[in-house]
């Protein structure tokens, strides 16, 4: 994939001959500066570049579909069940007029066809698995009543409401405080990943959250490379968790069904 911006001073390569792929139940962490094009990559793949000035090359492949030749009407049919994203700004991300019951419900009536009563408990389930307290009330609150905190989590919960196959983390817990609610963000990431064979990419600053990924890359100028191999120490993913999921811990085996 390269994907180039028109610039007054010419083309900018945000980013150059990458290549990826992620198996079904495997994460995978990208980790780089500010201005790498870690997200500028994640976003095209998920076809949310568009714009005369954006020049994309390159095929991605999704659930043996290939993306870069469907409508864009096509590619939004494989949002929610098939992919979804945890937008790093939940402020700008959530429709400000709209309440949080409403919006987190609309992807489960519209894309599974929950009626009023199943989406409604199905979404006060997702509030509580981000540990919001008093979700039933959540629901009707608007986003500018939220801390920032609080938007992320609700990002988190419509992200994962319909058990999506490929996941975009996009700083998911940039506005969390790790020890409080970080770090159980992060095993939820993984959790998702290895019950329901979600493809997960995170995107972020944090080695801490990039530590619970099966596989990490860096991401410098646009293109992506192995980081240097170091001594194995202790990842905080192996170690015990009350609350962490019991599945094997074993890196997920899998056909790539995503793939860049």
């Amino acid at each position: 994939m390269n994907i180039k911006f028109v610039t007054p001073r010419g083309l900018l390569e945000a980013v150059r001959d990458v290549s990826l792929d992620i198996p079904e139940g495997a994460s995978v962490g990208i980790v780089g500066e500010s201005g790498s094009g870690k997200t500028v990559m994640s976003r095209a793949a998920m076809g949310l570049l568009s714009g005369s000035n954006v020049r994309r090359d390159g095929t991605v492949v999704f659930a043996g579909k290939e993306l870069t030749a469907m409508t864009r009407e096509e590619v939004r049919q494989e949002f929610g069940t098939g992919m979804a994203m945890i937008f790093q700004d939940p402020m700008t991300a959530l429709n400000p007029v709209r309440r949080i019951g409403a919006q987190l419900a609309e992807s489960l009536r519209v894309r599974l066809g929950m009626d009023k009563a199943t989406a409604t408990a199905r979404c006060i389930e997702l509030l509580s698995l981000v540990r919001i307290p008093d979700p039933e009330a959540m629901l009707r609150k608007f986003p500018y009543q939220l801390s920032g905190g609080m938007r992320q989590r609700v990002m988190i919960a419509i992200a994962i409401s319909c058990n999506p196959k490929l996941l975009f983390a996009d700083e998911p817990t940039s506005a969390l405080d790790w020890e409080g609610n970080g770090k159980r963000v992060a095993r939820l990431l993984q959790q998702v990943a290895r019950e329901y064979g979600t493809m997960v990419l995170i995107v972020s600053h944090d080695p801490r959250l990039l530590d619970f990924a099966d596989r990490v890359l860096h991401m410098d100028d646009g293109r992506l490379s192995e980081p240097e191999p170091k001594s194995r120490k202790t990842k905080e993913s192996d170690k015990p968790d009350q609350e962490s999921d019991k599945s094997d811990a074993s890196e997920p085996q899998g056909k790539g069904v995503a793939a860049w």
